[in-house]
């Protein structure tokens, strides 16, 4: 039934939404905070991204984070427990770094030492690319990926 209604309304010119998506997608890795409202100011102040949603989670809160309200991508979710004497977060050796592509590097390095964060040197790597890290207040690390643009042809058009 729901087959033969789905090929009347194509036919009669109607879009047919799906009713799941066709193919998975990243929401965001889900990061366990110490202290959620300094990290939140490192991810908002520092990282430039915004709070898309806050939801209750026991004594504590998740906050999921993005680069933008309006246009979805995959963001970070921090979860805190509610407890402002958490017990510090010890990395272990699984999760090695979070990468983000950004515009400008060098404003980014200028905002995170602003902020009292120290950036790696930033230096170029393969095909264009230059990268720096650095460490959110947890210890996750943070590859920060910058792709230069090429320099513009000279234009060799005959001067007139």
């Amino acid at each position: 039934m729901r087959r033969s209604v789905a090929i009347l309304l194509a036919l009669a010119g109607f879009p047919v939404v799906a009713s799941a998506q066709e193919t998975p997608t990243l929401i965001g890795p889900s990061l366990r905070t110490s202290a959620i409202d300094v990290s939140l100011r490192f991810y908002t102040e520092r990282l430039g991204m915004v709070i898309v949603a806050k939801l209750p989670r026991g004594a504590g809160s998740e906050v999921i984070l993005g680069f933008s309200k309006e246009h979805p991508q995959p963001g970070i979710i921090l979860l805190g427990d509610g407890n402002s004497a958490s017990a510090r977060i010890v990395q272990g050796n699984g999760l090695s770094r979070i990468v983000l592509r950004v515009p400008d590097l060098d404003a980014m390095s200028d905002r995170l030492k602003n902020g009292g964060y120290a950036p790696s040197p930033i230096r170029d790597v393969a095909r264009g690319y230059r990268m720096m890290t650095v460490a959110d207040p947890d210890g996750y690390i943070f590859e920060m990926v910058e792709q230069r643009r090429p320099a513009a042809e000279p234009n060799h058009a005959p001067q007139q």
